[in-house]
């Protein structure tokens, strides 16, 4: 990981590494981040809503977040808005969340099968709509470890059924690449289908 020296006003120094180091910069230039203690790795956003440079380095829209609400609880490590939490932010969980993307659709009661569940941000929202089970399908090891820490923080282990896979029509493999700022990571995943009629 590459970091970045930095003196604070106090004379103090800190390391920031280059995303997080970024993403200051800009919020601090438009008006959203108010300081950062370089001992002890803290920024302080608008409303006094204080966030380590570590959660700033790994979620995204730290600015967005805040500016709708959202709640870093720094003692615990998530985010938190109307009882709602995630681990980390992205902009993804705005979406679903704070735009209502999915509003219009009635899953009250219904199994709702969530194709690139990513970190649960919608199979989040669809149990909490009342969905009876959501199967929550996610290849990346990463995301989907991010998932079931997310359901646990929300206390739908019993709504929500994760499954560690990739869906396809055929089975084979497939190369996931995600891109993590610097250096890109990729996984090969091993596709699953439902059996055919003829395979049983």
């Amino acid at each position: 990981m590459v970091n970045i020296e930095v003196t604070c006003g106090d004379g103090s120094k800190g390391l920031i590494p280059v995303r997080a180091y970024g993403v200051l910069v800009n919020d601090y230039y438009d008006g959203y981040a108010t300081n950062y203690d370089c001992k002890d790795g803290i920024a302080t956003y608008v409303n006094n809503v204080h966030v380590s440079v570590k959660e700033i380095r790994e979620g995204s829209d730290v600015r967005l977040a805040i500016r709708s609400g959202w709640v870093y609880d720094f003692t615990n490590g998530f985010w938190f808005k109307n009882g709602i939490r995630f681990r980390h932010m992205y902009w993804i969980i705005l979406t679903v969340f704070d735009n209502n993307d999915y509003e219009p659709l009635n899953v009250g009661g219904k199994t709702v099968v969530d194709v690139g569940a990513y970190v649960g941000d919608s199979a989040i929202y669809f149990a909490l709509k009342g969905a009876g089970r959501v199967i929550a399908i996610e290849p990346h090891p990463g995301a989907y470890t991010e998932m079931l820490d997310n359901i646990k923080l929300n206390n739908l282990e019993g709504v929500i059924v994760p499954v560690n896979a990739g869906l396809a029509s055929r089975p084979g493999k497939i190369c996931i690449i995600m891109l993590i700022p610097v250096i890109p990571v990729s996984y090969t995943i091993d596709l699953v289908i439902a059996p055919s009629q003829s395979q049983r």
